[in-house]
């Protein structure tokens, strides 16, 4: 009975380990490679406080041209947009501000290249709830009296 609730326990680690792991592995690969993107001037189409109960946080929204496209995005980041966003240097409403494009996909942009924060700390997660869940399961396998 102990192997199989170990078992159990290790599969659910797993599981969340990997549900942790593959989108932060994924928004650090972007951020690494947002670093290349096209600088491009943007205009600041909305800026916004939003506050909760013990919470505050505030959101960006701006717009840009992209050969005779127009897009509209609110990605300050690849991370923790609450991490970077006292660092973009915000105009008033309709004033210019610089955004990064992916150029084989313009709808994607950022305001502040690279990670800016917290990407790390899923991934670390992610790892470390794998790596524990494979020691429940080496633990439940070795440990665990056969019956």
């Amino acid at each position: 009975m102990r192997r199989a609730i170990g078992l159990v326990v290790s599969a659910i680690l797993v599981t969340l380990g990997i549900l942790f792991l593959v989108p932060a592995s994924h928004a650090w690969f972007k951020a690494s490679k947002s670093t290349h993107w096209t600088p491009i001037d943007a205009v600041l189409v909305e800026d916004q406080h939003h506050f909760a109960p013990h919470v505050g946080y505030r959101t960006l929204k701006y717009s840009y041209e992209f050969g005779d496209r127009f897009y509209v995005s609110d990605r300050v980041c690849f991370g923790m947009d609450s991490m970077a966003i006292d660092r973009v240097q915000t105009p008033s409403i309709g004033g210019t501000l610089r955004a990064f494009i992916n150029p084989s996909l313009p709808s994607e942009s950022v305001l502040v290249q690279g990670n800016c924060g917290g990407a790390w700390i899923f991934v670390a997660v992610g790892f470390g709830l794998s790596l524990l869940g494979l020691l429940v399961a080496i633990l439940a396998i070795k440990g665990a009296p056969r019956t």
